[in-house]
């Protein structure tokens, strides 16, 4: 049997007494795509940030690979593999699109960027394929602060992809956007990760978009996992119409944000 890339087990993280991550459990494998779906407070979000560092949890254990990441900082998970979006993108809006993805390449492969050298002179061959591959190739010299919400959307992508992780957390992707730019924003997101081999564990509110994109479904209610497997699987079950889904799942039968 192949080890997961990703493991977690018994993950826990109250706040005030009250348990937003509840005795989780799953695995991700290498490449794999697993929506994470579930009402609002559900602890869709926290789950996200006990993965990459944002969060030390009250018990529990994250392993990629070999490498434990529970309580490491954010910084050090980022550099054990984990890449990660936001709901909303906050890259530094004084820099250039370019100079945003070139100081996730001197990070990546210097370890470290001073502040008093220049980022064009550091360059990275990787910068111009990257932004063409992110549409991005246009708005290299373009600040990030005055770029639309969509482009910032693809440009906080783009900034994911950079580190070249193993594995890809995505907090609500396509949040904010208009029915036209949703599918196509997330479609463009798992192929880039799939290319690279990057398997994407993310969080989305639109059923629609998880049941057509994810290969396997996480279901969270209350902080607990009440189901986990392939789409079609995971909308037939009772649990997660009762607590999720609602009338959302007859069609597929028959043929949030997320504050914790």
């Amino acid at each position: 049997m192949t080890a997961p890339l990703l493991e977690v087990r018994d993950l826990a993280k109250a706040f005030g007494g009250v348990a937003a991550v509840d005795g989780v459990s799953f695995r991700l494998d290498a490449g794999a795509v697993t929506a994470v779906i579930g009402p609002n407070g559900a602890g869709k979000t926290t789950l996200l940030n006990l993965i990459a560092g944002g969060l030390a949890p009250d018990r529990g254990r994250i392993r990629l690979g070999r490498v434990d990441l529970a309580g490491r900082s954010a910084r050090a998970v980022w550099r054990a593999g984990v890449g990660r979006t936001f709901q909303i993108p906050t890259p530094l809006a004084s820099m250039t699109v370019r100079e945003a993805v070139q100081l996730v390449f001197a990070a990546r492969t210097l370890g470290y960027w001073r502040f008093w050298q220049p980022l064009a002179a550091i360059g990275h061959p990787e910068t111009d394929p990257l932004l063409g591959r992110f549409g991005l190739d246009r708005l290299a010299g373009a600040r990030c602060g005055d770029l639309p919400y969509g482009t910032l959307k693809r440009l906080d992508l783009a900034l994911a992809m950079a580190a070249r992780p193993s594995l890809l957390l995505l907090d609500e992707p396509t949040a904010g956007l208009g029915d036209d730019a949703r599918g196509p924003l997330l479609a463009l997101a798992l192929a880039r990760a799939r290319a690279d081999g990057t398997a994407v564990l993310f969080v989305e509110h639109d059923v629609d978009l998880v049941f057509g994109h994810a290969e396997r479904v996480l279901v969270l209610d209350q902080g607990r996992v009440i189901a986990a497997g392939p789409p079609h699987q995971v909308r037939a079950d009772a649990r997660v119409r009762a607590a999720y889904l609602g009338d959302q799942a007859a069609p597929a039968l028959g043929g949030d944000h997320d504050g914790s």
